[in-house]
């Protein structure tokens, strides 16, 4: 898949086939494989290889986070700077927003070797006064930037295994653009907690970022509190800890029986 997609070169992928040997290796011998979304539950079973989903826990918003929406269309990337994560489809299409909208913002929060490539993008792009860059931060910093955005915006060109920042974004009132494939769709709810655009989908993206900008989809920057709360409990930590203690005792009492 990551050769396919483009996300890896083929020597690197040739170089890997010694990992993937070993993996395949492993999963002969493991007792229980655990997953954390349906949909990899599903990838998994297509490739003969059962496994449990167990949803992964989300941490809490901090005792301090209040949201306060900008007073300006403000959006939020957050994640890796690679390939996969899409961040050049992202500034591609809010420059198409910007030129219509010159008010609107856009943060990027995160690092990776394809920094220095977006940042010239963000140059070549004419965005440098409406798209920052803060690099990795805290956990609190990063609720700072939630705090005000209008939207979460995750633009991924793979189909992500989960999409933790989803689902961290909505516990905290903040609606999420993101491409469709894989875990997002499960997160996000259309049209209630989110929008979703098909993977790549330049047009469509911008589509979604103008409906947000303009207050045509989400006027008041929040998800519902019953959504919010569907996806708080899924990802609740006392449940998956339970979860995966019952694991646990389920195979010690596999071995001393």
């Amino acid at each position: 898949m990551c050769w396919r997609g483009g996300c890896l070169g083929l020597p690197h992928w040739l170089r890997d086939q010694a990992r993937y040997a070993l993996i395949r290796a492993g999963l002969r011998s493991v007792d229980r494989i655990v997953v954390g979304s349906r949909w990899m539950q599903e990838e998994f079973a297509h490739n003969e290889v059962q496994a449990e989903h167990v949803p992964l826990p989300v941490p809490a918003p901090g005792p301090a986070f209040r949201r306060s929406p900008a007073a300006v269309p403000t959006f939020l990337f957050c994640g890796r700077l690679q390939p996969e994560k899409g961040v050049p489809l992202l500034l591609r299409a809010f420059a198409r927003l910007h030129r219509d909208m010159p008010s609107a913002r856009l943060r990027i929060v995160g690092r990776g070797p394809d920094g220095p490539a977006i940042a010239s993008l963000i140059s070549e792009l004419a965005l440098g006064g409406a798209v920052s860059m803060s690099g990795w931060l805290e956990p609190a910093a990063l609720e700072a930037q939630l705090r005000d955005a209008w939207a979460l915006v995750a633009p991924s060109l793979w189909a992500e295994p989960l999409g933790f920042v989803a689902i961290e974004a909505i516990v905290r009132d903040v609606p999420v653009i993101a491409s469709e494939l894989g875990g997002f769709d499960e997160t996000i709810e259309r049209g209630t907690s989110g929008l979703l655009f098909p993977n790549r989908d330049e047009p469509a993206l911008y589509a979604h970022l103008r409906a947000v900008a303009r207050r045509e989809a989400f006027p008041t920057h929040s998800v519902p509190p019953e959504a919010r709360r569907r996806v708080a409990d899924r990802h609740d930590l006392a449940r998956h800890v339970e979860r995966v203690r019952g694991i646990f005792r389920e195979l010690a009492g596999r071995s001393t029986s």
